[in-house]
């Protein structure tokens, strides 16, 4: 008998440094667990100490105008590819990045395949897919096997005037995924890094829109010493490009007119009580229809994003989102940026102090933090801490 409470014991012991240490397994079987815990968190949660609603308050508002600017430029003025139709913000909700492809939330029976997908005037692919219920679009995005031909253009220094070609599916190299130029109007070869655009070809039957972003020319010639150019007609022309559609969060494709993506909205409450880290635990799971993915926010406060899911109980990451992130200054612009320096546009820099804002297409703008120190690496954000007293609000696709 003494043996066999020993043996519970070292179990009991080794189980909770796997949860101090975060181990996954276990950490999953207390999410089975907690709603016993939960009348207890509460009386713990009525003694502890409230958060401060003054910071949250001040930057709540900046936060918002953010997040609605960001969104009218991801939107952009992108015309549709087909009468009746109409761009629509969505979220990315998966990301097969060896599959170069991404999937979207989208009103159910709204979106055709061939529908295209852009970002801020840029084109990223086209719908190559729908589920059963024609909720979720899959998109090949440009240079995978399955995306469309796409007509497009360099300019000679005035619209209308410039070397006309199409772009078929390159494949991935070292540099990434790109798209082989074929059918040249000219043999006359671009500068380094020149733009690409897609043209009008309606009279062909193609309603691509013109003038939407694609990439950039790799091939054929660079720079010389002496400011020249060097050109090699045996080099392939390829073109990279502009945007990856693995790293967005919200991107526009077109759908039927007045259509509109339902979300899921609800509140649930969080475990006060919980290790501080970089997780949190809440006190709702899928009985009430929480997924993997939805986020959490309280009174405009970015709380985590859902990672595992069990009946009663849910597991949050709290680490600011990669994307979109928004930094914002006193004067109320706002860069989409990240944390390391790598990621940071040229010239720019943010200030100790900064507004650090996120959003959510059913939440708006979210406060996250504050730009904290600054180093060789990039940024760190000073987080401000949800109320455990207060609700929480759950949105999802």
């Amino acid at each position: 008998m003494k043996s066999q409470g020993r043996a519970l014991g070292v179990i009991v012991v080794a189980a909770c440094l796997a949860s101090l240490g975060g181990a996954g397994p276990v950490r999953s079987l207390e999410t089975w667990l907690t709603p016993l815990l939960l009348p207890l968190d509460r009386a713990v949660v009525r003694f502890g100490p409230a958060a401060d609603p003054e910071p949250l308050a001040l930057l709540r508002e900046p936060a918002k105008a953010a997040w609605e600017g960001w969104c009218r430029a991801v939107l952009g003025e992108t015309a549709s590819s087909a009468p009746g139709r109409e761009s629509l913000l969505v979220p990315v909700v998966a990301r097969r990045e060896a599959e170069h492809e991404i999937d979207l939330a989208v009103p159910p029976a709204a979106v055709h395949e061939g529908a295209i997908v852009t970002h801020r005037g840029a084109l990223l692919g086209v719908v190559s897919g729908l589920s059963e219920a024609g909720d979720v679009a899959t998109v090949a995005l440009l240079g995978h096997h399955a995306a469309r031909p796409v007509a497009a253009e360099w300019e000679l220094g005035e619209p209308g005037h410039g070397v006309q070609f199409l772009l078929a599916p390159g494949g991935r190299g070292d540099d990434g995924w790109s798209l082989k130029v074929e059918a040249r109007s000219s043999s006359a070869l671009p500068p380094p890094e020149q733009l690409v655009h897609t043209r009008d070809v309606r009279a062909l039957g193609d309603m691509l829109p013109a003038g939407l972003l694609v990439g950039r020319m790799r091939g054929g010639s660079t720079e010389a010493p002496g400011g020249g150019n060097w050109y090699d007609a045996a080099d392939t022309l390829r073109v990279l490009p502009l945007l990856d559609g693995t790293t967005l969060a919200v991107v526009t494709v077109e759908v039927e007119p007045g259509a509109s993506l339902p979300l899921r909205r609800g509140e649930a409450r969080l475990y006060g009580s919980c290790r501080p880290g970089e997780a949190a635990r809440l006190a709702a799971g899928s009985s009430r229809g929480l997924k993997c993915g939805d986020w959490v926010c309280q009174a405009g406060l970015f709380v985590g994003i859902v990672e595992t899911v069990t009946p009663w109980s849910s597991v949050l990451d709290v680490r600011p989102p990669a994307t979109p992130l928004l930094v914002v200054a006193p004067d109320g612009s706002a860069m989409a940026t990240g944390q390391a320096r790598g990621r940071w546009p040229a010239g720019w820099e943010p200030q100790r102090g900064d507004l650090v804002a996120t959003g959510h297409l059913g939440a708006g703008g979210l406060v996250v933090g504050m730009v904290g120190e600054l180093d060789d690496e990039g940024f760190e954000i000073e987080r401000l801490a949800p109320d455990p007293r207060l609700p929480v609000t759950v949105v999802g696709p």
